[in-house]
């Protein structure tokens, strides 16, 4: 009787890891993973078991393959129920923290697909290929149109790919959650020099004349915040040019409706722009990707 209650324990007990360790629910396990799990619980002084032969290094479990229930039967025959009780223990423990760390991941992931997004909506993210990691910056360029980028903005896509958050989990696999922060980082200028263009319209479309003080300080903020932006690259001045600054700032000097302080910053603003010397060393993305040889459809980054 007791032997069929420790035979029911240790049943339960395998059916237990063995559903714990498949994440996924394939109805099989990695045996590599299990070999990792079995050797780091050696670290534990407690441990009073020896990693089965057939999942240690030497046994030729470098390659992987898959392990169902009754293969894990036989690699945990010599495993006693407190053993098993502690192999449980530790594989609920793995595997709760890949989970938080895959949670982590994702958010990260996610927060920079929706910057990019909010670029890439727009057609801007072209802009951003400077900032990002030479790997990053070829997956957003095969998203880049090859059309004539000052014909037809609303061109964003090439050979039907996306931004979607599984395509962005593919391209950072390799990469950790601080990776991918300092690549979200790089863009958020972009994202708020935007932000800036559009106040800036925003504000001077409600300001009434006469120009009162309150609206002016406004006005001349957004015109200055903007200016300290346009300074930091030649791709946020080109964004800003793009989005039809140096036109917008220049009807505004010319309408001769705004005080000299606002027109002294709008003239700041459009000096700065064309200070980058912009005409210049445009892109050619197709070009470049011909060269890179990324031109064909399924190409691997």
């Amino acid at each position: 009787m007791a032997d069929d209650s420790a035979a029911e324990k240790r049943d339960e007990l395998l059916g237990d890891i063995f559903h714990v360790l498949d994440k996924k629910g394939r109805g099989f396990l990695s045996r590599v993973e299990l070999a990792h799990i079995l050797d780091a619980m050696q670290a534990d002084p407690s441990s009073s078991f020896s990693v089965p032969e057939a999942l240690r290094p030497t046994g030729g479990v470098q390659k992987d393959s898959r392990v169902h229930m009754a293969d894990l039967q036989k690699y945990l025959a010599e495993l006693t129920l407190t053993d098993l009780e502690d192999l449980k223990w530790f594989a609920e423990s793995v595997v709760k923290v890949e989970s938080e760390l895959r949670e982590v991941w994702q958010a990260s992931v996610q927060k920079w697909r929706e910057r990019v997004e909010r670029l890439y909506q727009r057609n801007l993210h072209r802009y951003l290929l400077a900032s990002q990691p030479e790997r990053v910056s070829r997956w957003l360029l095969l998203r880049t149109s090859m059309d004539d980028i000052n014909k037809d903005d609303s061109s964003t896509g090439l050979l039907g790919l996306g931004i979607s958050q599984q395509e962005v989990e593919v391209l950072f696999t390799d990469e950790t959650a601080d990776d991918i922060n300092r690549c979200s980082d790089k863009i958020e200028p972009f994202l708020t020099s935007l932000e800036l263009r559009d106040q800036l319209q925003q504000i001077v479309e409600e300001t009434s004349l006469p120009v009162f003080p309150e609206s002016e300080n406004r006005v001349v903020d957004a015109l200055t915040q903007l200016i300290d932006h346009a300074q930091q690259s030649r791709e946020l001045s080109c964004l800003l040019i793009h989005e039809d600054t140096l036109s917008f700032v220049t009807a505004v000097v010319r309408s001769k409706a705004f005080s000299p302080s606002i027109c002294t910053e709008a003239s700041n603003l459009i000096v700065t722009l064309i200070n980058h010397r912009v005409q210049d060393n445009a892109r050619d993305y197709e070009k470049k990707m011909q060269t890179d040889g990324l031109g064909l459809p399924g190409t691997e980054l």
